[in-house]
Parts: C-alpha cells; sequence; structure tokens
C-alpha cells in the first residue's frame, strides 16, 4: 500500500483553489441553429448541478437538443471499424435526433431545387486536446482535415463520371463508394427543411445531428480533433443519452450536461470506470485547460485529472474527499495532482495525491496527510533547538529509508553529532496552519526506544507518529507528561485494529517538540508497554514503502 503519512518541510499551508479556470480548449458557447417548425429536437433542457461543487471554470456549457423521435434499432453498428468503442455499447441505434430517414431523391426531376447553404464548422480553438504519445492512451487514429469544405452544388444521386469523388482525393479511411453517398445526403439535407437539424460531411457517410452537430460544428468539424464522423448516432442503455463517434474520439450529449467530447486519457480513465453507466455518468464540460498545463474534464459524478500529456489521468468523485481536496487548494494546494482513483482500506477510502492522501473514514471527517516520503530530517548536521527555532534544520531527506537512517545513527552511530540529544532526526509538519510542527529529537527518540521498544519497528514508529498527529483529536495531557511546562496531546484509533495510540508535545506556536508516543496501553509488561506500533500503522504503511 501506498504510504502516505508524514509531512513535507515547512508550513503546509493550504491554498485557496483558484477562483476561475481557464476555460477548455474548445468550449465556446454554440449557437443553436433557429429549427424549423417541424423540427422535434429544439433545446428543451438545463444542466444540472453536481453534488459537490467542482472548481470554478469559465468554461462553457451546452443547452442539448432533446431528441424524440429516434426509432429502436439492433446493438450493432454499422461502424464495424470504429475507433473508439465504449465499454457498455447503446442497446439501441437510430437516426439523428432531429432528422427523418433520407427519402428517395424524385427518379427524373425536371429541375433541382434551389440548395440551401450548409453550415459551415467554426475555426479550430488556438488550444485542443492532445494526444498522448502513448498509444494506450490515445484515441487519435487519423488526422484533422483543415482544409474541408461542404461539396458544392452535391448531387442527389450518383452520376457517374460527375460525382466529387471524380474530381478529388478521398480522404482516408473512406471509400469512394462512401464519398458518393455522403454527397447524395448532403443534397437531400440542403433540399430538406426535415432534414434541418442534421448535417453529412463529405466524404463520411454519416450524419451528425441536433446537439452534437452543433457542439461539432464549434469544434471545428472534421478541421478540429475529433476528425471526421464515423458512426450513426447511438442510443446509450438508459435510453436518454446519446453519442456519435468520430475518427478520433466520441461527442456525448444528455439531458444534464450537454454534448461534449470525450477523448485521448479522459475516454481511457473514462472507460475504466464504465463510461456513463458508471459513478462519473456524463460529461458536463470539455477538457478544461489548467494554469500548469494539467487539464480536467467535468462529469455529473465527479472530475477526471490529467497532469501532464502521457498520464493516465485520475478520477475522483464528488463527496467529502474532493471536498476536503478543494478545501486545500485542489491540484495547486500543497497535495497537487491526483495520482490514483479511490482506494479503499477496511472501511476507509482515501485517494492518493502528489504530495499526500486524503483519508475518508467511518470514525472521523478526511483529513489530508503528507507522503512518508516527503519527511524532513537533519542530514547528521549538529541541529539542535536553537538552530531549528531559526529555521534551520528542515533540510529534506531524499526518501523515507533516508529518515530511518538519521534515526539508527541517532542510537549507533560513532559520530557525536548525529547522537547529538537535541539533533533533530525528523520533522513531521502541522495538519494545518493552527498546529505547531513537531520535531522528533534524538534524546526522545531514545526514550521510545527505551521505553516503547520503536527501534525494533521503527517504520510504523516513525508513520504512527504522523498518522496521530495528523488524523487524531485532542486529550488533555496525563500528568507526568506535563511536569516540565505546559503539553498538549492527541489521540487517534485505527479503524482496521482499533488500536487508540497517542503523541505528546509541547504546548508551543508555531513548532514544538514531541514528549512521548506509544501505540496501545502503557503496562509494566515490557512487551505489551505502548508498543504496538504495528497496530498503529497497519493499512496505511508497509514495511518497505515505496520511493
Amino acid at each position: 500500500m501506498i504510504a502516505a503519512l508524514i509531512a513535507t518541510g515547512g508550513g503546509a499551508v493550504a491554498t485557496a483553489q483558484p477562483s476561475t479556470t481557464p476555460a477548455a480548449p474548445s468550449a465556446p458557447q454554440i449557437q443553436q441553429q433557429a429549427p424549423a417548425p417541424v423540427d422535434p429536437c429544439a433545446p428543451t433542457a438545463t444542466p444540472t448541478s453536481t453534488t459537490t461543487t467542482p472548481p470554478a471554470t469559465t468554461t462553457a456549457t451546452t443547452t442539448p437538443a432533446a431528441c424524440t423521435t429516434v426509432p429502436a434499432a439492433p446493438s450493432s453498428t454499422t461502424a464495424t471499424t470504429a475507433p473508439v468503442a465504449p465499454a457498455a455499447p447503446a442497446t439501441t441505434q437510430g437516426t439523428a435526433p432531429s432528422t427523418t430517414a433520407a427519402t428517395a431523391a424524385p427518379a427524373a426531376p425536371t429541375a433541382e431545387p434551389e440548395l440551401a447553404p450548409a453550415q459551415l464548422p467554426a475555426d479550430p480553438a488556438p488550444v485542443e486536446p492532445v494526444a498522448p504519445t502513448d498509444p494506450e492512451l490515445s484515441s487519435k487514429t487519423a488526422e484533422p482535415d483543415p482544409d474541408y469544405t461542404p461539396t458544392e452544388d452535391p448531387n442527389s444521386t450518383i452520376v457517374p463520371g460527375q460525382m466529387r469523388s471524380d474530381r478529388e482525393e478521398i480522404p482516408a479511411p473512406f471509400t469512394k463508394e462512401d464519398a458518393d453517398k455522403a454527397e447524395t445526403m448532403e443534397a437531400r439535407q440542403r433540399m430538406s427543411r426535415a432534414a434541418v437539424g442534421c448535417q453529412t460531411y463529405w466524404p463520411s457517410p454519416y450524419e451528425v445531428c441536433g446537439a452534437i452537430r452543433d457542439k461539432y460544428n464549434s469544434l471545428g468539424g472534421p478541421g478540429s480533433f475529433l476528425s471526421y464522423p464515423y458512426s450513426p448516432e447511438y442510443t446509450s442503455n438508459d435510453g436518454v443519452g446519446k453519442r456519435t463517434l468520430f475518427l478520433n474520439g466520441p461527442i456525448y450529449w444528455s439531458p444534464a450536461g450537454g454534448a461534449h467530447p470525450v477523448v485521448n486519457s479522459f475516454l481511457n480513465r473514462w472507460g475504466v470506470h464504465q463510461y456513463e453507466e458508471g459513478f462519473l455518468k456524463y460529461p458536463t464540460t470539455d477538457e478544461i485547460v489548467l494554469p500548469d498545463g494539467g487539464r480536467r474534464q467535468e462529469f455529473q459524478g465527479g472530475a477526471i485529472y490529467v497532469a501532464f500529456q502521457n498520464a493516465i489521468g485520475s478520477a475522483i468523485a464528488n463527496g467529502p474527499i474532493r471536498d476536503k481536496w478543494n478545501s486545500l487548494g485542489g491540484h495547486t494546494g500543497w497535495l497537487g495532482y491526483l495520482t490514483s482513483d479511490e482506494l479503499t482500506t477496511g472501511s476507509t477510502k482515501y485517494h492518493n495525491f502528489v504530495n499526500g492522501s486524503i483519508f475518508d473514514t467511518v470514525f472521523d471527517v478526511p483529513r489530508a496527510v503528507a507522503n512518508i516520503d516527503s519527511l524532513e530530517t537533519s542530514t547528521g548536521d549538529s541541529c539542535n533547538t536553537i538552530e531549528l527555532d531559526s529555521g534551520q534544520c528542515n533540510v529534506k531527506s531524499p526518501d523515507f529509508k533516508g529518515a530511518l537512517s538519521d534515526m539508527e545513527d541517532c542510537l549507533y552511530s560513532s559520530d557525536p553529532k548525529k547522537t547529538n540529544p537535541e539533533t533533530v532526526v525528523a520533522v513531521i509538519n502541522p495538519p494545518s496552519d493552527l498546529d505547531p510542527t513537531l520535531s522528533l529529537t534524538c534524546a526522545v527518540y531514545r526514550h521510545l526506544r527505551n521505553e516503547h521498544t520503536a527501534d525494533q519497528d521503527p517504520e510504523n514508529a516513525l508513520a504512527c507518529i504522523a498518522l496521530v498527529y495528523n488524523f487524531g483529536y485532542e486529550v488533555p495531557a496525563a500528568p507526568e507528561s506535563s511536569q516540565a511546562g505546559p503539553r498538549k496531546a492527541r489521540e487517534w484509533r485505527n479503524p482496521q485494529t482499533n488500536e487508540l495510540s497517542t503523541v505528546v508535545w509541547e504546548d508551543k506556536p508555531f513548532r514544538a517538540k514531541i514528549v512521548t508516543a506509544f501505540a496501545g496501553p502503557k503496562s509494566s509488561d515490557p512487551d505489551f508497554n505502548g508498543n504496538n506500533w504495528r497496530g498503529c500503522g497497519e493499512g496505511y504503511i508497509t514495511d518497505e514503502p515505496r520511493p
């Protein structure tokens, strides 16, 4: 299990979550085409809010066009080689929301009716989703077509030698048959008011309809990162949501969230959690570009964060852990980005972050603790109380094992600097800016060895002190621990082992020395005298924490 227990050097003061976040690379306000009187797909729904307030964003959310005329059909798709195939396939396949099935043109028209102009896609956004170089994370299969234009004067029937495909090269993976079909679909759509809500993009023979069409055009159509459409529109298993696949990823629509593309690492991680059928449900935003270059995408039930181009991404549900993370500044706070999805140990749920973890137990409110690998120690210098108070001893150890080495030197080194009783062997940062930073001196570690055999399990002993200080609740200090001045104490019970542990420190602001610590009840029996360090740390670290 990932070790996530000891605080980083210097006071760990939470920073506020930024009040605004740069908008997604492709989230301009969609200009909904005015529907014809008979168009059944006018916008009718308003997105609902999530149960947890996500970090503020300037991304615009599109109000979708509701569709009521999608007939049921078999679940198999017509695009047998679509590059993106969600794990939870649609149960129905229908025509686009705002169109009826294309009808054959008159067999021998004397004069073609005047064609309405095709809706032109917007220019692609200057910042678009970036395809990872790792093929396992990328949904990209084709390049965008920045030169795309609708067919000029398309033929409503196939005329050999006079089709657009006879004059222009056909982009892969489409065939001449696909291109000719697409041209006739363009013609019929532009002649029919019944098809005003749908659009075909030559040479792709698939209609894109309603709110999904509007979102696609707002992103740049075939010139966007999605490239060409590659499937008909599908209805999700819930009978409500819809999706259309494009060469480089899908656009999903729901009444609550609107229409949004989900691609690359976001699509991969969403799929791990069963797409719209999982806890995340439907997307409510496009990708949102964050100030440091990371990205996030909001869903009805939570969010996915991707810290850099080839990151696999991590999902977090709306709820107490995300609320705690946001209260500490979210990805800009001291915890940094997510590095895991939700994990469990016993009845405790937790997420790992770059610099720590947040635990949600049934016994307490969610608590944030720093990684044990962020432990601070002295580096063998004579680091006494005076130097500690002046801030000269906060030298980060390279890893947890380095900290344990300093503790071992305190007991066995021949270097008098390392065995000096006032040498600080570890510094544990506070859970909030109202608590002092704690220092563990060589003298106190010797006391823990003599009284509670901490040297026999130093990993769990050190982790236990951090757990109690970060998770625990304050209790009156024992009388014997207060003889040398005011003291404070905190207790914490491990939810898996039910072991109660205690840490006592000087009642001083900013920086204070640990006075004592013990795991389990004290006893005259040296084998059971507050030395159940494993019972305190069980489930939170291993004896060999990974670096």
